[in-house]
């Protein structure tokens, strides 16, 4: 038996360790394995709730992970994230949304400017 944990990009799949299966009649069976805690946590955390039902809601969910050992590893951040506000919660939605409109922004271009100005700041004196 052979199984490979792959994520599907394609509906044309490249398997070299089915080579000596070649030939053979083999049963394939696909299985959509469940999201890891990993992504499930960092899916909810970076999610700032708009209402303050939502954030009781989102509060609700914190401490139901706080008890299940699955989560242990972020159980320190789930102790911190348990200990905002709502207010807490909107500053940070709000610095958010004031920098969404730096996408793109070439903060290169802006260091090298400074470069070039710095440089030639005393051609231009008497």
């Amino acid at each position: 038996m052979v199984r490979i944990h792959r994520k599907l990009d394609s509906d044309t799949l490249h398997l070299p360790e089915l080579r000596p299966f070649i030939g053979r009649t083999v049963e394939i069976t696909i299985e959509e394995q469940t999201p890891a805690v990993r992504d499930v946590f960092w899916t909810e955390v970076r999610r700032l709730p708009d209402s303050p039902e939502a954030f009781e809601s989102q509060k609700s969910v914190f401490r139901k992970w706080r008890g299940d050992p699955g989560f242990q590893p972020y159980w320190a951040v789930l102790d911190e994230l348990l200990k905002r506000n709502f207010d807490t919660v909107r500053k940070w939605a709000a610095a958010f949304d004031a920098v969404t409109d730096l996408k793109g922004y070439d903060y290169d271009a802006w260091r090298k400017q400074r470069e070039c100005d710095r440089l030639h700041a005393g051609e231009h004196m008497p």
